[in-house]
């Protein structure tokens, strides 16, 4: 199978969620809404009032508009993948809140969100292009973030919740095979993002995802191209509350 041919499966766009279902369980997964204590006056941004502001675990700010429901593991990717790594498509786990224009990054692959050892998560922005580009379009008093202001930062959490390791790993495999196949990082750049080690993910054996991602290593190694460095190695770490 060419580099082609694999990455035509992952070039399929999620379908970003403003309302529905999937947001509504998202965001009370991540305990996402903000929710003024007695005494307190407007919320931290300004905004319609009916809309409450929602968190942006990329920003970490909660913006009256604009934040996306973002599938992690993308709903056009292969099902049969999703199945192998016991990734519920629609689980708030396979969900962030995030900006839209992040959102769109992230669906792109253009940004990946790679998980750390210590149990948490960090935004990598593969495409340079973007970091100059604004994320929101709010003044937000002034205060307006740029995709560098977010880059190579972990992620922001209101809580304990986490979203699935194993969607992170899957994209940013997919993602780092794309950055270099794109030319938007060398391959001395793409390394310093190798893991040498998997994540413990609960809920799914780690045999099956050691095995699962060996193989995919396996694929691209055989192609040939300037992918082929590029791995997510087998292991274990041991894990907190994120699977």
């Amino acid at each position: 199978m060419s580099v082609q041919a694999y990455m035509s499966n992952y070039d399929t766009r999620s379908i970003s969620s403003r309302s529905g279902s999937s947001r509504t369980n998202a965001i009370e997964y991540y305990g996402a809404q903000y929710e003024a204590q007695e005494g307190e006056g407007d919320p931290p941004t300004a905004g319609d009032p009916p809309n409450k502001p929602i968190y942006c675990c990329v920003t970490g700010r909660y913006h009256s508009k604009n934040v996306t429901a973002a599938h992690i593991y993308q709903l056009g990717w292969p099902r049969s993948e999703a199945v192998s790594l016991i990734i519920e498509i629609n689980s708030p786990r396979n969900i962030l809140l995030m900006y839209s224009s992040v959102e769109k990054a992230l669906d792109q692959m253009r940004l990946m969100i790679l998980p750390q050892e210590d149990n948490e998560f960090m935004v990598v922005v593969l495409d340079k292009s973007l970091l100059d580009n604004w994320i929101d379009d709010e003044q937000d008093s002034g205060r307006r973030m740029r995709f560098r202001d977010v880059h190579e930062k972990r992620l922001h959490w209101l809580g304990i919740k986490r979203p699935y390791k194993r969607s992170c790993l899957a994209h940013a495999l997919h993602a780092l095979m794309k950055a270099c196949n794109m030319g938007w990082m060398e391959l001395t750049q793409a390394q310093q993002y190798r893991l040498e080690r998997l994540p413990r993910s609960p809920g799914c054996d780690q045999q099956l995802l050691d095995n699962f991602f060996a193989d995919e290593n396996q694929l691209l190694w055989a192609q040939g191209t300037n992918a082929d460095t590029v791995v997510l190695e087998a292991g274990s770490v041991a894990d907190g509350s994120s699977g």
